[in-house]
């Protein structure tokens, strides 16, 4: 949805809950500003080249992560299928992993996972997250895609089986309701959460899916009540609270509710680590000033300027995509331009910077072949 410039007051009819719904969950995950792509291939180059010492593993397997990550941002599925694999085959088949290892050995899984997604393979992606779930809460071994994954040979301590376990609840089901919803799916993704008991009382994906499942089903009391039931810890959930209660509000109350949520965003300071979130946000709240007749050209514009001001590829896609209507030419275009930069346009990872990246991830496999040859196979 392209947000323009006029409004004129009215309540929310059905069908624009409905879209405004899609934008969920909405999730705030800290992380570098999305810099230039050249400058980003550098950094990723250069975890490698400090001391680990002992922490080489830990070291190595961020270093996938974040390759995969990048050749994702940059729109090249099979690189990014190449990286994944290359990393889940350091763990698949051994005959003990520390529960370090077993940490890292979910993050490639995870992520493979969310590719089938991307493909369009939701039912895949799902039954794979579910499968891993529930192979780590039981502690069983699991063969997925061809990687059978020794989750039943784990040395872990008392903290890291707990992590372990509160990798299951926290981010595979996470994950599994996130792909669901954003795949139209939300009565089941509400379903989902359900069946495994993972509403949480943190407005994180599983109870924002419950919230929508119900909005999008025409029941916004009971939407009322999972939204009135979440106990935020973090700023952020204040604020998607905020946008979740204007979907859900009684038409008399959606006035103040809409004036309030704009206000708070207004008068609220971005964080240099949440720039893609603090753009996805200020669009919420642009997209709903805009469904509820409030002004919100001007929500826009702080959007856009935020997005500047830091240089973040992803918050100046979310901007331009969304609410370009509203900017002037000379602001889309300096959008524009740090889109292209951050290499975030198709086809932009190609040439040095594929190379660079691919040594990178070969590098880092090395190191971390080498530093689990303690682990007996």
């Amino acid at each position: 949805m392209v947000v323009t410039t006029r409004a004129a007051a009215r309540d929310l009819a059905p069908e624009a809950v409905v879209g405004l719904s899609r934008s969920f969950p909405l999730i705030a995950r800290p992380g570098p500003v999305c810099l230039a792509l050249e400058e980003r291939v550098t950094q990723l180059s250069e975890v490698l080249d400090v001391p680990f010492g002992d922490a080489g593993a830990t070291f190595a397997a961020h270093a996938l992560t974040r390759a995969a990550g990048l050749a994702s941002e940059c729109q090249r599925p099979k690189e990014v299928n190449r990286i994944l694999r290359q990393h889940l085959a350091v763990y698949a088949g051994r005959d003990l992993l520390s529960g370090a290892a077993a940490l890292a050995m979910l993050e490639p899984a995870t992520d493979l996972a969310r590719l089938h997604a991307l493909a369009g393979h939701t039912d895949r992606a799902v039954t794979w997250l579910t499968r891993l779930m529930h192979a780590v809460r039981t502690g069983t071994s699991i063969s997925i895609d061809r990687y059978d994954l020794p989750l039943d040979h784990v040395d872990a301590d008392p903290g890291e089986h707990e992590l372990l376990q509160g990798w299951a609840w926290g981010r595979l089901l996470a994950d599994a309701v996130k792909i669901l919803t954003m795949a139209g799916q939300r009565a089941e993704a509400a379903a989902l959460v359900t069946r495994h008991g993972g509403l949480g009382a943190r407005l994180t994906e599983t109870r924002q899916a419950m919230v929508v499942a119900h909005l999008v089903a025409g029941e916004p009391v009971a939407a009322r009540h999972y939204l009135a039931g979440a106990q935020p810890s973090l700023p952020w959930e204040s604020e998607i609270a905020s946008c979740l209660a204007v979907l859900a509000a009684e038409p008399a109350d959606r006035p103040a509710d809409t004036a309030a949520l704009i206000s708070t965003f207004q008068h609220s300071a971005p964080a240099t680590d949440l720039a893609a979130y603090r753009a996805r946000y200020g669009v919420m709240v642009t997209r709903l000033a805009h469904a509820t007749g409030h002004p919100y050209a001007s929500i826009a514009r702080q959007v856009a300027a935020e997005a500047i001001a830091v240089g973040d590829g992803h918050a100046a896609r979310e901007v331009v995509r969304t609410v370009a209507g509203c900017l002037s030419h000379k602001d889309i275009a300096t959008l524009e331009r740090n889109i292209i930069r951050a290499g975030l346009r198709s086809g932009a990872l190609t040439g040095y910077n594929l190379s660079r990246l691919r040594t990178t991830a070969d590098h880092a496999t090395t190191i971390l072949q080498e530093s689990l040859q303690a682990i007996p196979r």
